[in-house]
């Protein structure tokens, strides 16, 4: 199953916006902050995080495309 993501933003009494992107894995998965080098991904506009997120899906692909390519599917015993 592909990880979903979606964009948090966050608006301070100020005006500043903050995105932080976040993910989960599955139906019952429970939605958390994506991170990156133990640190949470926080972008300061909607563009920067939407190019993260495609980027993040990107390596997810990559990484499943490489999964599935390492699987056994058939198994033939020679004598």
């Amino acid at each position: 199953m592909a990880k979903k993501y979606k964009i948090r933003e966050e608006v301070s009494a100020d005006g500043m916006s903050r995105f932080y992107v976040m993910s989960k894995e599955g139906w019952f998965g429970f939605w958390g902050y994506e991170e990156k080098w133990s640190n949470t991904i926080r972008k300061y506009s909607l563009e920067d995080a939407q190019t993260e997120i495609e980027l993040l899906k990107k390596k997810d692909a990559d990484c499943l495309r490489y999964k599935q390519g390492s699987k056994i599917v058939k198994v033939k015993y020679h004598e």
